[in-house]
């Protein structure tokens, strides 16, 4: 989980999967289903915040993620991966979270 190339190979694996079972609105739905559980905000609010406290423009929640908490984006690789191995979206967060010790993470305001 450790390069960021490793970490766009698996969202793209897990994107594509998403993709093939239930086309774009699932890859969406999905993707900000598993970052809100993960995260505790949507990539959108996530990438935004910068956006509005620091006037970093990134494209996706997960290239701010990737840049602003590089350990939170490791998890975020890690769930999607679990989900790629066959586990759900529920058991998959649970297992980021338990591997990388996610407690409690602040929730980021809607903007």
């Amino acid at each position: 989980m450790d390069s960021l190339k490793m970490q766009k190979e698996i969202s793209k694996a897990f994107s594509k999967k998403l993709y093939e079972s239930g086309g774009r609105d699932m890859v969406d739905q999905i993707n900000r289903d598993s970052f809100n559980m993960l995260v505790g905000t949507s990539p959108s609010n996530y990438r935004l915040k910068f956006r509005n406290e620091l006037g970093i423009n990134y494209t996706t929640g997960k290239q701010a993620l990737r840049e602003q908490d590089p350990e939170l984006a490791k998890a975020k690789s890690y769930q999607e991966m679990m989900f790629l191995t066959g586990n759900d979206l529920l058991k998959s967060t649970q297992l980021a979270k338990d591997r990388f010790n996610i407690t409690n993470l602040k929730q980021i305001k809607r903007i």
